[in-house]
């Protein structure tokens, strides 16, 4: 027979439902489908702009910031660092829906892979509210809930634009979009503070140790046992 479930703390639920409801609308977007497509149509921009001018940004966003996020998490705290993130999605869809130029889409891409940088942020602050053993079921739910707002969001605005006249009125959908990241941060405004400590970390090392320490501290994971 299988053992018996380990029981679930008071509140478990009630927190694993706000952060699965975080990732779900973070990343329920209709208008996802459609951005080069909505940028070429309705912001003029040509295919030549799109792939030397506002692309790139995406990826040198995600480079500056995919590291610092973590030490930002570390030093400010982990609630503070994705409220950032949820900033950074709100404007967004503010410059995709109000501002012109591939410079605006350029700086859309940054605040956009700033984002999508918190979410490594988002993901690991399940660990922070949950007892260990329920580490795994807790991460299972949470990837399954973003993953699956992704899923319905594409079907979503595919249904949209194909069965209905928002074909021609691609803006409805980043519209759509932004009302899925602002219940996002409703839903993240009401998470609970963390309950745990994080483990340590490199940034910790360099707060408390300094530099040459943290970096002996982290050659040490490479020597040979």
């Amino acid at each position: 027979a299988a053992p018996p479930a380990a029981p679930r703390p008071q509140g478990y639920y009630r927190t694993l439902v706000l952060l699965c409801m975080v990732g779900f609308f973070w990343n329920c977007k209709p208008s996802e489908p459609y951005l080069t497509r909505y940028l070429l149509t309705d912001k003029n921009l040509t295919e030549a702009q799109l792939d030397h001018e506002v692309w790139p940004w995406y990826t040198y966003g995600k480079f500056l910031f995919l590291l610092p996020v973590g030490i930002i998490a570390e030093s400010l705290g982990y609630r503070f660092t994705i409220f950032v993130g949820i900033l950074c999605r709100e404007s967004t869809r503010v410059m995709l829906i109000f501002s012109e130029g591939t410079a605006w889409m350029g700086l859309m891409e940054v605040a956009f892979a700033t984002a999508t940088a918190v979410d490594i942020i988002y993901f690991a602050y399940v660990y922070m509210l949950v007892d260990k053993h329920l580490f795994q079921e807790a991460t299972g739910y949470i990837h399954a809930a973003y993953h699956v707002g992704n899923l319905l969001g594409s079907l979503c605005g595919e249904a949209l634009v194909s069965f209905t006249p928002l074909g021609d009125h691609l803006v409805v959908l980043f519209y759509i979009s932004w009302a899925m990241s602002t219940v996002a941060a409703l839903f993240a405004l009401a998470m609970p503070k963390p309950k745990f400590a994080p483990p340590p970390s490199l940034a910790q090392a360099f707060r408390e140790s300094g530099c040459r320490k943290a970096l002996v501290e982290l050659g040490g994971l490479y020597r040979d046992v």
